[in-house]
Formats: C-alpha cells, structure tokens, sequence
C-alpha cells in the first residue's frame, strides 16, 4: 500500500527505467470508469475483476490466469478499491495468488473523501520484523542510508529531503523528519515495529511504566489491540486533534532499584548511562534561548511527575509540523554542542533522549493549553515481532 498517488508512483518509475510501465488492473467486484484513466500514464496489459464483469474492449484475464503469470511479465498491479476494508481484502487475494506485494499498488476509488492518514512505522533494519496488514500504517525503514541496495520490501527513510545517515545520533526521529519533508496527510503519527497506541475500547492492565506488555505480535494480538480495525481507528483520529500515549507517573518506574518524583529526577537518574549529567542543562538553556515560549512548559513538565515519553502519537497536520519544527530547531543546536564536547563520542543518541523529552514538553503544552481535542490511549509494547518464515504468496501471521 503506498501513500503517495498511484499516478506519481508510476510516472516516477517510467523517468527512472526510461520506458512506460507495464500494469495490470485489479478490482475484486467492479471496475470503475475512473480507474481505466490510470493507463493513460501505463502500458495497459491486462484487466482483472474477481467477482464481476471485466470491462468491455480491454483485454482481460481471469484471477487464475493472473496467479499463473510469472512476476516479470508486469510491472505493477494496480488494486482498485474504495476503502482500506476492500483494499486489506483485496491485497490479502492478491498475495495468496503469488503476487509480489512489492508490485502491489493501491488506486482508492470513490467519490467521498476521507482524511488521508499516515501513521509511520519506524522499523529496524536489522530485524525481520512482522508489520501490521492495516493501510493506515506505513512501515518505514530506519537509517535506510546504511542499507545495502536491493531487495527491500518497505520503502527507507533514505529518500527526498532526509537525515537517514544520522540515525545512530537520532533513531527513530529520522523516520518521523522523511514523513514531514516528503509526505502530505492531513494526520500525522510515529510508532515503533514493537510499539503501538491501542484503539480497542477494552482497559488493559499495565506495568509501572504505563504500558501494556504483549508477547507476541500476530493477527490475534492485532485484533486485541484493534490494531487492524481502520474504521475504528479513524473515528478516534479524526474526532480527536491529538491521541497520545497515557503517561506513566514518575513515582512508580524504578530505575535500578530506586524511585524519583520528577522528570527530571528520572532523566538524571539515566546519566552515565545513556546521557551526561549535564545534558539535560544544555536541553534548558537551548530552549530558553531559542524557543523561550515553551520554557514554562518544559519547567512544568520536568519538574512534574507525569512522564510521557516513547514518541508513539497520531496529531493533525499543524500540530505534527509543529512538533518536527520545535525538535528540530532545538535538536540541531544540541548536535553541534555535543559534537564539540565531546558528548557525542560517550553517548552517541543523546540527541534521541532529548527529543523524547521534547516530545513529552510538547505534550504537556497541548493539554495545559486546553483548546485541542486530545485523546490518551494506552501503549502496548511486544517481546516478540520477529517475522517467521513463510511461504511465497502466504501469510507471514
């Protein structure tokens, strides 16, 4: 499933191999008039409707001609489908009939407009991991620019305007700054290969950090966490300005033994481990210098006792670019800093941790500022995400 436009996906293709692609429609019932558009930019192969009457004056094939056909005789499938329900069903028919998931292309039909949607998933590169079959999610991933080329399934952080090559110093923020420079959605999200915001009514019990433990991640645990209901996941997001991570309160989560009573206690509490005593100083002085207007804020929030941190959150448009602005401002003063001292040689993702607590200012800012609809929803992290072994064209679940 791609973001962008089915029509940009496949213009930018026909520039990079020099020559039209070659495609293949694909609806499961019906295929609409607007849809026979798309290969005006394509060489046109084949039409195929699963469950219906193919147009007339196209060729067309049946779905078990096109589950005999070899991978490279076309270029794409383009699925045709009005909602991510039929887009699910239709990729799911797709795959099992052998088809490269990586040639799939979904074109949405229909006259009604929904917000467009784009939770990014940031996904390790060195561990196989499942991804949840849902069209809202956009597994990306992260420091890309490390990758040797070819062979990828999920598109890398590494394209367009991007800092894919400075992952080691900022994990997964790289993944959130490529989906602020080269998408266009109207809501904006981040969560982890192993972390996820759970949209199921249901309460789950939570450990003292606030959030939910889950072992394994498979098609059970996604209906649980209802992590694969889109309908329900739209109707909180685009009901809401802001869903958030409940925060975890700061007297209950041991570090090593011991409790504290503020963010900051519990950050301090981290140095010489993952920051230098100082660090969360410099983090002050860089706010009060070059965004004085989120100084309450940040006093508020690190001398409180909430700890929101993790950076898993769906925001509309405005409140996401605002947040990628405030983090990047300051988070690129810090870089030079600790460049220069020398910080970065001991402790190469300080800059990550900053931009967590960044996270967790800025979100004490939205609700102190009570004007925004916001939403918390519980966080659920799981042991086990490795990708098991499966067959082509079956399901890795």
């Amino acid at each position: 499933m791609r973001l962008i436009s089915v029509k940009e996906e496949l213009e930018s293709w026909g520039t990079a191999h020099g020559r039209r692609p070659r495609i293949v429609l694909y609806a499961l019932k019906e295929m609409k008039s607007e849809v026979l558009a798309i290969a005006q930019s394509a060489q046109l192969l084949w039409v195929c409707v699963e469950q219906g009457k193919a147009p007339e004056g196209y060729p067309s094939l049946t779905m078990a001609e096109l589950s005999g056909l070899s991978n490279a005789a076309y270029d794409f499938v383009i699925l045709a489908a009005e909602g991510e329900g039929r887009a699910v069903i239709g990729k799911q028919r797709l795959e099992m009939a052998g088809i490269d998931h990586r040639k799939i292309l979904w074109l949405q039909t229909g006259r009604y407009c929904k917000k467009n949607i784009a939770i990014l998933v940031s996904r390790r590169r060195d561990i196989p991991s499942v991804a949840v079959p849902n069209p809202l999610y956009l597994p990306v991933r992260c420091g890309a620019y490390y990758d040797t080329p070819g062979g990828h399934i999920f598109r890398g952080d590494n394209t367009g305007d991007n800092i894919s090559r400075y992952q080691p110093y900022f994990s997964e923020f790289t993944v959130q700054y490529w989906g602020w420079k080269n998408l266009k959605a109207d809501y904006y999200g981040l969560c982890h290969y192993r972390r996820y915001l759970s949209f199921a009514d249901e309460i789950f019990p939570v450990n003292e950090r606030t959030f939910v433990k889950e072992q394994l991640l498979d098609t059970g645990a996604m209906e649980k966490y209802g992590l694969l209901d889109c309908g329900r996941m739209r109707e909180v997001i685009e009901g809401n300005d802001a869903v958030l991570n409940v925060p975890g309160r700061v007297e209950r989560i041991p570090i090593e033994g011991k409790y504290y009573q503020t963010v900051w206690e519990l950050w301090a509490a981290h140095a010489g481990l993952f920051i230098r005593e100082d660090s969360l100083t410099a983090l002050m002085e860089a706010i009060e210098k070059q965004e004085p207007e989120y100084l309450v804020s940040a006093r508020e929030y690190l001398h409180g006792s909430l700890h929101r941190g993790y950076n898993c959150y769906v925001l509309r448009r405005e409140l996401f670019a605002e947040l990628c602005r405030l983090q990047e401002h300051i988070l690129r003063g810090l870089f030079t800093r600790f460049l220069r001292d020398g910080t970065l040689r001991h402790y190469p993702r300080v800059c990550g941790y900053m931009g967590e607590i960044l996270y967790g200012i800025y979100c004490h800012k939205l609700v102190r500022e009570d004007k925004w609809r916001i939403e918390e929803r519980q966080m659920v992290e799981f042991d086990d995400t490795l990708l098991k072994e499966y067959d082509r064209g079956g399901s890795a679940l």
